[in-house]
């Protein structure tokens, strides 16, 4: 991976495969969310605009939170009130099952991230359920 986007910052990402930390899997991806919060403190939430993560992350091995995950990063977001964003140019539009990704996952993000491809015709009015 080449160099980060000046100002980004990035926590430890949810792995299946090799478990970033150790103990049981939803332990584990609860862990994941809580180290985006202590960024979050550490930073200072005014300074933050978002929070942006995949819920399948394709690229890094077809990786799948547990729910709890992605329950526990509404919490944060809505603690701190920083805007959730769901990244599902990949997962988005039926590919997990559910239309999007996050309610499938039992949350509501305020903004999803879509391709422009082969779905033009409904990507502007599907974009943010808020602003």
């Amino acid at each position: 991976m080449g160099p980060e986007m000046p100002g980004a910052l990035h926590v430890t990402n949810w792995n299946s495969y090799r478990l970033p930390f150790d103990g049981d899997p939803v332990d584990v991806a609860v862990k994941c969310a809580d180290e985006m919060e202590e960024v979050i403190i550490h930073q200072g939430p005014e300074t933050v605009a978002a929070i942006i993560a995949e819920p399948v992350s394709a690229a890094f091995g077809i990786q799948i939170p547990p729910a709890e995950y992605w329950q526990r990063l509404r919490e944060i977001a809505d603690k701190h009130n920083v805007v959730l964003i769901a990244d599902e140019v990949i997962t988005g539009f039926g590919r997990l099952g559910e239309w999007f990704g996050p309610p499938n996952l039992g949350v509501s993000n305020l903004i999803s991230l879509r391709c422009k491809s082969n779905y033009q015709w409904i990507r502007t009015p599907w974009c943010c359920n808020r602003y």
